[in-house]
């Protein structure tokens, strides 16, 4: 009678290799996802960062002066687009205390900000994010086209 030989079987090989499979196969998907959200927060960052930095640049221009579209430059596919309205502050003559003899062009403007970005993914298609700020432009600016000052909202 031989000797019991030491070593595993064939069968205990496969069986090891089908365990190991089967828990490497779903810590892979979390991998992936985890790059993916990685992915999707930088683009997210990146988007916040130009929304901001053109708010700013649109800031500091006269409301007459203001481009209404355009594409950034350092972001490529990345377009914006600007509406500029007056904004109601919600009181009607009744509610006033006095009664309004002239009509008072507004000083208080509604600036919304929509910046467009294409979408990395299998649909593909673009995505966007709207900022609003509020713009107080005072009388002595009306007159001569000074800056505009911004009003946090």
């Amino acid at each position: 009678m031989e000797g019991k030989k030491s070593g595993f079987t064939l069968v205990e090989v496969v069986a090891a290799t089908v365990v190991l499979g089967m828990l490497v196969i779903p810590l892979l998907g979390a991998r992936n996802r985890t790059v993916a959200g990685a992915s999707k927060s930088a683009i997210e960052l990146m988007v916040a960062q130009l929304a901001a930095s053109k708010l700013s640049e649109l800031v500091s221009v006269p409301l007459e002066d203001i481009e209404r579209s355009g594409d950034f430059e350092d972001a490529p596919g990345c377009s914006w687009d600007i509406s500029v309205e007056p904004e109601d502050m919600g009181a009607s003559e009744e509610e006033l205390e006095e009664p309004v003899d002239e009509v008072v062009e507004p000083y208080l403007y509604r600036v919304k900000l929509v910046v467009k970005y294409p979408v990395r993914s299998k649909q593909g298609g673009i995505a966007s994010v709207s900022v609003t700020t509020l713009v107080f432009k005072r009388e002595s600016e009306e007159e001569e086209g000074e800056e505009v000052e911004e009003v946090a909202e």
